[in-house]
């Protein structure tokens, strides 16, 4: 949209046009989803379910535990979940 109403001005500016018919065109606003984040006794029901004593479950505790400290990167997220197993 914003390059769509710079190349109208463009055309007005460079006397290709007499009126810039974008110039009142609003660019609509992406909406903001809100993430829900895990209450403290969700965090320690999942906590508790780990295997602590197995490679897996130490893994899978430590990406847990430092989802919170994740929560500002979608990609780092993103890759935590996906490697995430739980047995």
């Amino acid at each position: 949209m914003r390059a769509l109403r710079s190349f109208f001005h463009w055309l007005k500016v460079e006397g290709y046009t007499e009126t810039h018919i974008l110039k009142d065109l609003k660019v609509p606003r992406a909406q903001k989803n809100l993430v829900e984040i895990l209450t403290e006794d969700e965090i320690k029901t999942l906590l508790g379910a780990l295997d602590w004593n197995t490679a897996t479950g130490a893994r899978n505790g430590a990406m847990v535990w430092n989802l919170p400290s994740a929560s500002s990167s979608r990609t780092s997220i993103h890759s935590q979940e996906s490697c995430l197993i739980l047995h």
